[in-house]
């Protein structure tokens, strides 16, 4: 059974050149990390690359949809996808050798942000000579829209499994994961999945992760589970501002065999 469990401190996120040797957060790029893993199969990155920062009014109630109690306007969306997103992306590429990205809160490919971001990831991708293959999917409750974007490197062929799974999964992340078999000209076959979990179904998505592993796929992407206990975390390991964040949640990597889990303040892998 998938368990949260804190059992060491570790280096508290990747600094990055273009980001005058900040992490991600620190640089307030986004309000999550991105998380490399390495496994036989690969080096994959999941990164919540945070939506376009606002502030929401619904019946449920009125908040920031990110840790930094900021808005933005289109403008500044697309200024950050364009010159920090994708320069982080690049140093992963080309320092941590990441060949598989599992992002949430990618922008849609319908709006001016998404179409520049998109072009931008398209350049990149060229200028370092990659064969690439993404797919992308909606996801419900992240708003402003955000959806989950796979990107896998190399010649390959990528087939979408979501909506096979889509009756397994829990009722409130159904609409939030994206599951992918890649198949390798080499015959070599991986199964990733790419999940934004609901922060309101704590057991549920336990349960999704157990079932997604015994199946036989990796999972990386923002958990949304709560560190346990959630306060317990000495004030040692923090490294962002402290009080950035009301609740300590969990993005990962999970693979069945290991676990690179970071919260939203310290970065633990065991």
């Amino acid at each position: 059974m998938f368990e949260v469990l804190y059992q060491q401190l570790c280096t508290p996120g990747l600094k990055f050149d273009c980001l005058q040797g900040q992490s991600v957060v620190q640089a307030e790029i986004s309000d999550h990390n991105p998380i490399v893993y390495a496994s036989n199969s690969g080096i994959y990155c999941s990164f919540n690359i945070l939506t376009k920062c606002d502030y929401i009014s619904s019946r449920t109630g009125s908040y920031y949809n990110n840790g930094f109690y900021r808005i933005e306007n289109e403008q500044q969306y697309q200024d950050r996808l364009i010159n920090f997103i994708i320069p982080v992306m690049r140093e992963l590429i080309t320092i941590s050798k990441v060949d598989c990205f599992l992002l949430q809160e990618a922008p849609d490919n319908n709006t001016g942000a998404g179409k520049s971001f998109y072009a931008s990831l398209n350049k990149l991708f060229l200028s370092l000579k990659i064969d690439f293959k993404m797919a992308y999917n909606i996801v419900s409750g992240v708003l402003p829209a955000g959806g989950l974007l796979t990107i896998c490197f190399g010649e390959q062929k990528m087939i979408n499994l979501t909506d096979e799974l889509t009756g397994k999964i829990s009722q409130k992340n159904k609409h939030r994961f994206q599951a992918m078999q890649v198949i390798f000209t080499n015959g070599v076959i991986n199964r990733i999945t790419n999940f934004h979990a609901d922060y309101n179904n704590q057991d549920g998505t336990k349960a999704d992760l157990d079932l997604l592993i015994s199946l036989g796929y990796l999972v990386g992407g923002d958990f949304n589970l709560l560190t346990v206990p959630d306060e317990a975390i000495p004030k040692k390991q923090v490294f962002t501002v402290p009080g950035l964040f009301s609740k300590r949640t969990i993005d990962g990597i999970y693979d069945g065999r290991n676990r690179a889990l970071v919260s939203r303040h310290c970065c633990c892998r065991f």
